[in-house]
């Protein structure tokens, strides 16, 4: 059957243009004689007259049957696991040594509490003698109060929130793809049969549907055991993304904001090597956008040979004959059971109602009439192919706008975030500066009004110095006047 490339999101659909592998359905146990001799006993029992009258009436009604093999085969992109590995390594060696920052702030406190006294506090005192308690008689001088410097370890600088953000960011985006391959990453190798039949008996029209299904697990064409590998390497990435989220680097973090795009290119993120590759994890990241499987599948048509469609039509002879013992009048043996129901008829446009869905893929139910149809009163197939091409194309524009929006709008959020803290810091430089020139200023006025006061001192010292001379020469001039 030709089946064209179908583009979903995140997974791509084409058929196999020549599989090496497959997986062949195991034989039951004694399955193979049970249907020959089944096969042999209904041969001899429709040789009966009446048996082979439903037979060909059978035969002369509408007959489709369809009988598909199947071949499914997956593969996964080894590539985003790959950068996950390295991404996360080296995470790991940035949360076992993160770097800090360490913040100092400065108090002017008694000497009594003081606990550390630095270089600092030597110079800041000999510029502020205001601050002088007494000089002992020794020289030893003792301050009243003085300058204290308490410091502080600080974990939430930029670089760390962006890994902090990053390991949030890598485990979602290793459990979308782990649950999507655990839920839908199997693939199966299978046979179907397809019949549907139409029959009137005595003005009475039976209707047969019936599908069989057998399966047995895809060989994935050989690449079973290399993709069983990557999940496993899928697995271990998800297992180490959560034991990160519980490290005491986040318990450090808590409280601390997110970093949002754009990142911003400190100098530890350009030239640290263990930060630099974090923030190409995240660039891979913002920019993978599949679920990393791919599937392909391979259908073929099987052939009807005359001893097989003998024996379908046997069956669905079968099938009509145990279902007219079983007829179900207006009088049912059970009354209470019955239920009145009001049916409103609707309007289909198209095929999807009657489409075999597996989770994974669509493909027809059931075949093309071989027998003609009037073109009024269905769907041609080429139409219905037509409409299913034209909504997944819609289906999968509207996805990739929704995705350019969405990054878009995320793009704009980050871009007014960044200017908002940027205006933020601005702002905070200004009013810091500010409150730097003010501090300047009423030192400079202290400063002033100390040197105003020694200058008053030196004046009355001088003054009181004059004073004394003066006495002085009075007593002086007395004692010669009396001599």
């Amino acid at each position: 059957m030709e089946q064209k490339d179908v583009t979903l999101p995140g997974v791509r659909i084409s058929p196999v243009d020549k599989v090496n592998e497959k997986a062949d359905i195991p034989e039951m146990s004694g399955l193979s004689n049970a249907s020959a001799r089944m096969k042999k006993e209904s041969r001899n029992a429709f040789k009966d007259p009446a048996l082979a009258k439903v037979k060909k009436t059978i035969q002369q009604g509408e007959n489709r049957f369809r009988q598909v093999g199947r071949v499914e085969v997956k593969a996964f992109d080894s590539t985003f696991v790959g950068a996950l590995e390295t991404g996360l390594e080296a995470i790991g060696r940035i949360l076992a040594n993160p770097r800090t920052f360490i913040k100092e702030t400065t108090e002017i406190e008694n000497v009594e509490k003081a606990k550390k006294v630095s270089t600092v506090s030597i110079q800041h005192f000999a510029t502020h003698s205001q601050y002088l308690r007494t000089i002992q008689e020794n020289g030893e001088v003792i301050p009243d109060k003085i300058l204290t410097i308490h410091s502080e370890t600080n974990t939430a600088i930029y670089e760390n929130r962006f890994v902090m953000t990053l390991i949030k960011r890598a485990l979602s985006f290793t459990e979308q793809r782990y649950n999507f391959v655990r839920d839908h990453g199997e693939t199966r190798d299978s046979d179907e049969l397809f019949v549907h039949s139409k029959s009137l008996f005595n003005g009475v029209e039976y209707e047969v549907a019936m599908r069989v299904r057998a399966s047995v697990p895809s060989a994935d064409a050989g690449e079973s055991v290399k993709n069983e590998a990557i999940l496993r390497r899928l697995n271990e990435c998800k297992r180490r993304c959560a034991d990160y989220l519980r490290s005491s680097f986040m318990t450090q973090m808590k409280g601390a904001k997110d970093v949002t795009s754009p990142v911003h290119m400190t100098n530890m993120l350009l030239k640290h090597p263990d930060y630099h590759a974090a923030y190409e994890l995240w660039e891979f990241i913002e920019q993978y956008d599949s679920l990393g499987v791919t599937y392909d599948v391979q259908e073929s048509l099987g052939g009807f040979d005359e001893d097989y469609l003998s024996s379908l039509y046997e069956v669905v002879s079968q099938a009509v004959l145990q279902f007219h013992t079983r007829h179900v009048g207006v009088a049912s043996a059970n009354p209470d059971d019955d239920k009145l129901k009001k049916v409103t008829p609707t309007i289909i446009f198209d095929m999807d109602d009657v489409n075999y869905d597996d989770g994974k893929f669509l493909y027809d139910a059931y075949p093309e009439a071989d027998v003609p149809v009037d073109p009024t009163s269905v769907i041609l197939e080429e139409e219905r192919k037509q409409v299913v091409s034209e909504k997944l194309n819609h289906l999968q524009g509207q996805e990739i706008a929704r995705v350019k929006v969405e990054k878009t709008i995320r793009r704009d959020k980050d871009r007014i975030a960044y200017e908002g803290a940027k205006g933020r810091d601005e702002k905070k430089a200004v009013l810091e500066a500010k409150e730097k020139e003010k501090r300047d200023l009423l030192a400079k006025q202290e400063e002033e009004k100390r040197l105003e006061e020694e200058k008053q001192k030196a004046a009355a010292l001088e003054a009181m110095k004059e004073e004394e001379r003066l006495a002085y020469e009075e007593a002086r001039r007395r004692a010669e006047g009396i001599k």
